[in-house]
């Protein structure tokens, strides 16, 4: 609905407008200063998202740089990653063009003698020449006189594919259809085609390797006998062969070229010759474990370092949000400065932040109790925290660390990433690794950040660290935070105050509006007073 035109002092003389612009600018203080809390709330909000966001990256890069690919619903670790960690022991083989190798945390050191028997093979054939059913450049089908189409069926498992040909088809397509063909659900058949045309022939291979790999051509109606010959029951029949070697002796057989055994990951080379005895040496891989730590541990300074800087910002009480009235007084450049300014020290000594980097200083003090191994607590494997005033940052003695890895590596890795199964967050604590207990003291930090000041769009994120982040704040407080019912509230008094505004204005304008009628009046009676007076 449109404004209603006013017109003001026009028996007064009085800008009527402007004083009750001016007024109202008085009248809308208190409405200003709820729209300021509202902002600042939702400054504090985004900056507490993004250090959520930076907090929950952490630790997220620091799973990856570990291996440890998987946690569950509870943001536990889980044994079996702890176990497929390649940076904790090396492994060197003697002959990399016959076998190549690589170690997991668990593999047994030593010398450790690799005989290749035999490669794994996929299960594979070979067309003859097609030159008989093909065009002269060879890439289309080109039957004889009379014959529109032709057949051939494949059989994988207990199915049966057929796959028919139309003279002009392409014979790529086929190979195409080949490599795409499923069965009845949907699961592709695991073979690969491919047809060349400058020689004329079509290759039809099992996808992996092994002897359980196997394929067989039930009817070849190309023409020609066109895949070799048929055996005695009409069939033409491929399969893949097993990788054999001998480790330490023993035969081994696999359907992949890829073998692990004992923690030690195999490489089985293509073209080496067979029957060549290869040592492979697995030892710890101190130097390698030292850089991942380091590593680690300089990620989670610098990640301290980012905390403590919001903790500590200065604030600028005197810098409030700007209102649209004081950003129309001011140039770009003014907003901008003022507005970074109102915007700092808004975490400054945060309560969930403070209470997170209390509870990690601590966390990384105490003993882990049940730790198998050497150590129990971390100062033990040479890596101490700085001083108060350095915000509880990590410092590693190198040489302390290379002793205890040579001690007891295995020990490391239990103190670095124990697991409990305790279900009192007091015990399983108690029980916990230095990593796990980090990991739980920054999902409680964001947690308690997400339930004050809400997720913002970094929902997927905080899911990834730990399945179940979101559920109590999803269900128990309906995904809202205690700053987003706090802005409901003052938004609600904002609508009362612009209602109370807009009487108030109206009412200012009936008052003004009264007293320019009032002066009308007294200004017809004065005419009228003077035009008698001057009768006589």
């Amino acid at each position: 609905m449109m404004d209603r035109m006013r017109f003001g002092g026009l028996n007064s003389g009085i800008d009527t407008h402007d004083m009750i612009d001016q007024m109202m600018k008085v009248e809308r203080m208190r409405v200003d200063r709820f729209h300021q809390r509202s902002q600042t709330i939702q400054w504090r909000q985004e900056a507490a998202h993004d250090m959520n966001k930076r907090i929950a990256q952490f630790v997220l890069d620091s799973r990856q740089s570990f291996g440890l690919n998987q946690v569950s619903y509870s943001g536990q670790i889980r044994t079996s990653d702890v176990n497929q960690f390649d940076w904790i022991k090396s492994a060197q083989s003697s002959n990399e063009s016959v076998v190549r190798a690589r170690a997991n945390a668990n593999a047994i050191e030593g010398n450790h003698t690799v005989e290749v028997k035999q490669r794994a093979e996929v299960g594979s054939i070979t067309s003859k020449d097609m030159a008989a059913i093909t065009s002269e450049d060879g890439r289309t089908f080109q039957f004889e006189d009379g014959v529109e189409e032709k057949t051939l069926s494949i059989q994988v498992g207990d199915t049966t594919k057929e796959f028919t040909v139309k003279s002009g088809d392409r014979v790529s397509t086929l190979a195409a259809d080949i490599r795409n063909a499923t069965d009845e659900d949907g699961n592709s058949l695991g073979l690969n085609a491919s047809y060349d045309a400058n020689f004329g022939r079509m290759m039809i291979t099992t996808r992996e390797t092994g002897l359980e790999q196997s394929f067989t051509i039930l009817e070849d109606g190309l023409g020609a006998n066109m895949f070799e010959a048929f055996d005695a029951e009409g069939k033409i029949e491929r399969e893949g062969q097993d990788a054999i070697i001998e480790f330490n002796g023993e035969e081994i057989k696999h359907h992949s070229n890829n073998i692990e055994i004992f923690g030690i990951h195999l490489d089985v080379q293509g073209g080496a010759p067979l029957n060549e005895v290869t040592t492979v040496s697995v030892q710890t891989d101190v130097d390698g474990m030292v850089e991942k730590i380091r590593d680690f541990v300089d990620e989670y300074n610098k990640l301290l370092d980012d905390v403590n800087e919001q903790l500590k910002q200065e604030e600028y009480r005197d810098y409030r949000p700007l209102t649209d009235e004081e950003k129309r007084a001011m140039s770009d450049s003014e907003v901008e400065m003022w507005e970074e300014r109102a915007k700092s020290g808004l975490l400054r000594n945060d309560e969930s932040m403070t209470r997170m980097m209390q509870n990690l200083r601590l966390g990384m003090y105490q003993e882990v109790e049940g730790a198998t191994g050497a150590f129990n607590q971390i100062t033990q494997i040479g890596i101490t925290t700085g001083n108060y005033q350095d915000g509880g940052k990590l410092v590693i003695d190198e040489d302390r660390l290379r002793d205890a890895i040579n001690e007891d590596a295995e020990g490391v890795v239990n103190l670095l990433f124990k697991t409990s199964n305790a279900e009192d967050p007091a015990q399983r604590k108690a029980e916990s690794g230095l990593f796990q207990r980090m990991s739980d003291e920054m999902v409680a930090g964001m947690q308690d950040n997400v339930r004050r000041l809400g997720v913002g769009d970094h929902a997927d994120t905080l899911r990834s660290v730990q399945g179940n982040m979101l559920v109590d704040f999803v269900t128990k407080n309906s995904s809202l935070s205690v700053s987003d019912r706090d802005i409901l509230s003052i938004n609600q008094r904002i609508e009362r105050e612009e209602r109370r505004l807009a009487r108030r204005e109206e009412q200012l304008w009936a008052q003004f509006t009264a007293m320019e009628k009032a002066m009308g009046q007294m200004n017809n009676q004065a005419d009228w007073l003077q035009q008698q007076l001057m009768q006589f």
